[in-house]
């Protein structure tokens, strides 16, 4: 497998006991599992993130995730709907900061809230130089999937315009839609972790490959560990970006995300695009 390019992967979600949401995965979302696979993948970096509908997870687990390895970096979750006014996201925001955090998350449907309920708009215009990771994965049966549509992601793009936003998984099927969307803001990052793998040989393949043709500059890549493998999304990336010019590839594979979240790369190996 070649890694000549290097990964930066926007999604992670390792956890003390190797628990996750779903029983298949039990026992193998261990740290040392993930960073032995992303030794050989070829991924230079990972972003973790915590979840409170995972098991282990606590106001411990970003201490814990970042005293194991340099080449994990805290995405702070914020749990939006216990933060009822201006002073407290400004105290979470405060402490993500502290603890080292390079971004914080939001997951609409873990906290069972609309992208139109305000707190998610001050959150963003307060969050200044954190970026802020939003899951666009909609579905569900909560109500308030009902409102977390295209047009109300637009709304909220429109009136946080200063906001550095990644928005994770690209609105999966609606890919191609939240494209265009996006391509109206320019402090927004289309994220392809989870739909990259979920969705391979799907139509939104076509999709996927015009956007690492056309909108380069503008995406990422994660596995959303343990979802995916790091093996896995490091094949979906050469398989996309395949012929590709060198500085397309470096843009999608590590250095979008960089960019915008203030992470270092160290770029070891000489650059050997697949074009060659």
């Amino acid at each position: 497998m070649s890694s000549s390019i290097p990964l930066l992967d926007s999604l992670t979600h390792p956890m003390p006991d190797g628990g996750w949401t779903s029983a298949r995965y039990d026992g193998q979302n261990h740290i040392d599992a993930l960073l032995a696979e992303m030794d050989e993948a070829g991924v230079a970096a990972a972003l973790a993130v915590g979840t409170p509908a995972a098991p282990a997870y606590g106001p411990e687990w970003a201490d814990w995730m970042r005293g194991t390895s340099d080449r994990l970096h805290l995405v702070e979750y914020c749990p939006l709907d216990s933060l009822s006014d201006d002073d407290d996201l400004d105290r979470f925001l405060a402490a993500a900061r502290d603890r080292g955090a390079v971004a914080v998350k939001v997951h609409p449907r873990h906290e069972h809230i609309s992208i139109t309920d305000p707190r998610l708009a001050r959150l963003a215009n307060l969050a200044g130089d954190l970026p802020v990771f939003l899951c666009t994965y909609f579905k569900g049966d909560d109500a308030s999937s009902v409102t977390n549509t295209m047009d109300n992601l637009h709304a909220l793009l429109e009136s946080t315009q200063n906001t550095r936003w990644v928005l994770l998984h690209g609105c999966t099927v609606r890919l191609l839609e939240a494209s265009e969307l996006a391509r109206a803001f320019p402090n927004v990052l289309l994220d392809l972790s989870y739909t990259l793998c979920r969705y391979a040989g799907s139509s939104l393949d076509l999709d996927m490959r015009h956007l690492f043709e056309t909108f380069d500059q503008r995406l990422c890549l994660g596995s959303d560990f343990p979802e995916f493998r790091p093996a896995t999304v490091r094949h979906r990336f050469e398989t996309l970006a395949e012929g590709l010019p060198s500085e397309k590839q470096h843009n999608i594979a590590w250095r979008n995300l960089a960019t915008v979240t203030g992470i270092q790369i160290d770029l070891a190996k000489p650059d050997q695009p697949m074009d060659s």
